[in-house]
């Protein structure tokens, strides 16, 4: 099936029009809608094989390339160019059904979390669907772990999972964390479903599962990358959907973090205000002393006031 990307893009770009996800594995391209609704958030989706478009600002809509073209002034295509829509629906349709037999299962032999972990209470871990797992995969190394499935948009796509046991004296644990085999990290941001089940405008984006479930806990909204290698320009579509408008960059005070700030703030930057936060040296968001946790969340409170203060 043709993929029609680099002309729509170009297009788009050439009537003043930014476009999201170009270079991503996702059907559906993000663009500000063409009739100047949508200042902050991209509303515009846009078919990347075929051009068909909707709004969900304005629901303004269209069957392909060429009605979106009349609509701005675009270059046209052939119709032998453009895929047939029936086509492109059937292609879709076996996505969905190989997406379905390929479904990643949460392990059968897990059972609920039911005691504090790490100072998280119960009633915390219970609303981010913790599960107990004694995971024997290596019969020799038998351990019991905590389990987090992975939720986005109501679909799980797969889990992650820590060992709750501790190294003996001098000694470091066998393979601490495990995820769901087939789970892309790069697509994921956890606990993405909780976060917009808490409905604000300020979130914290930081590096790990921990770090995020630790902030949940103080009722700070906070995403985790799975890993600073982890970080696609995607992400800024689920922040986007999960209802940001400002992200609080909380990454560890180390190299890697540093890192992380320099790749991804220019990024965030074309989609949100983004402020950054220093966690104490050699800390994390999972780490660090309660006061930093309390400053943490007054910056986040002061700007959620902010924003609902200025969209009223």
């Amino acid at each position: 099936m043709n993929d029609l990307t680099d002309f729509i893009v170009a297009q788009l770009n050439a009537k003043g029009i930014m476009v999201f996800g170009a270079d991503s594995h996702q059907d559906n391209l993000k663009a500000y809608c063409f009739k100047g609704h949508d200042r902050k958030t991209p509303s515009l989706s846009i078919r990347r094989v075929d051009g068909a478009f909707l709004c969900f600002g304005c629901g303004i809509r269209g069957a392909n390339w060429n009605t979106l073209a009349a609509h701005i002034g675009g270059q046209l295509l052939t119709e032998d160019t453009i895929p047939d829509r029936f086509l492109v629906m059937n292609t879709k349709l076996d996505k969905r059904i190989q997406k379905a037999m390929a479904q990643i299962d949460i392990p059968w032999d897990v059972e609920p979390w039911e005691k504090p972990w790490r100072r998280i209470p119960v009633s915390t871990l219970t609303k981010l669907n913790a599960l107990r797992w004694w995971d024997d995969s290596n019969p020799y190394d038998r351990c019991e772990r905590i389990l987090f499935p992975v939720s986005m948009y109501d679909e799980i796509e797969g889990w992650v999972a820590r060992r709750t046991d501790k190294a003996p004296p001098g000694k470091k644990l066998k393979t601490p964390y495990r995820n769901a085999t087939h789970m892309s990290s790069a697509d994921t941001l956890f606990p993405l479903d909780t976060v917009i089940g808490m409905n604000r405008k300020v979130l914290v984006l930081v590096e790990g599962p921990y770090d995020a479930i630790r902030l949940i806990n103080y009722n700070i909204p906070a995403l985790a990358l799975l890993g600073t290698q982890n970080y696609h320009q995607d992400n800024r579509i689920h922040m986007m959907n999960a209802g940001a408008e400002t992200i609080i960059l909380a990454v560890d005070s180390d190299q890697g973090g540093d890192s992380v700030r320099l790749d991804i703030a220019l990024s965030l930057r074309e989609m949100f205000n983004v402020i950054h936060f220093e966690c104490p040296p050699e800390e994390d968001p999972g780490s660090m002393p309660k006061r930093y946790l309390h400053k943490l969340w007054e910056i986040a409170r002061a700007e959620q006031l902010r924003i609902v203060k200025t969209l009223k």
